[in-house]
């Protein structure tokens, strides 16, 4: 379509721990920040993450928070590609589109068409390797020796 405008991003690598908490931080950022409309203080609420003492702004609406949960659970009970040792691929797509009005019909009985305006691609590569139990030299040296 000549009127869309694709936005790729580059590819995200993230330990599988992270990649359930993560994700929604993500995704709920990129609607907020594309919002359709002006937004009140009361459109938006904030949201704890897993990550240490770091929460993120989402839109209060229920049907939004859905789609971004639905759309986690589904990157992560698909199957992803690998890609290399203990690295997996997958990916989201964020349409934002406006709905237009059916065409009249003889019995009026027409669905609204959605028409996207722009498609946000998302490339994650997760990885299976649990992150050392320590932040030492000997946790990161027995982490590349277990690859």
């Amino acid at each position: 379509m000549a009127n869309r405008h694709d936005i790729p991003l580059p590819p995200l690598e993230l330990p599988a721990s992270l990649v359930p908490s993560v994700l929604p931080l993500l995704l709920h950022t990129i609607i907020l920040l594309r919002a359709p409309k002006t937004l009140t203080p009361s459109d938006v609420v904030e949201e704890p993450c897993v990550l240490e003492d770091l929460s993120f702004k989402k839109l209060r609406y229920p049907q939004v928070t859905a789609t971004v949960d639905e759309a986690v659970k589904n990157l992560m009970t698909s199957p992803l590609t690998p890609v290399g040792p203990d690295l997996s691929q997958g990916s989201l797509t964020i349409n934002f589109y406006i709905e237009q009005p059916p065409a009249l019909s003889f019995l009026g009985l027409g669905k609204p068409t959605r028409v996207v305006f722009e498609r946000w691609h998302l490339n994650i590569i997760v990885d299976a390797v649990p992150p050392p139990l320590t932040n030492t030299a000997a946790g990161e040296i027995e982490l590349r020796r277990g690859r």
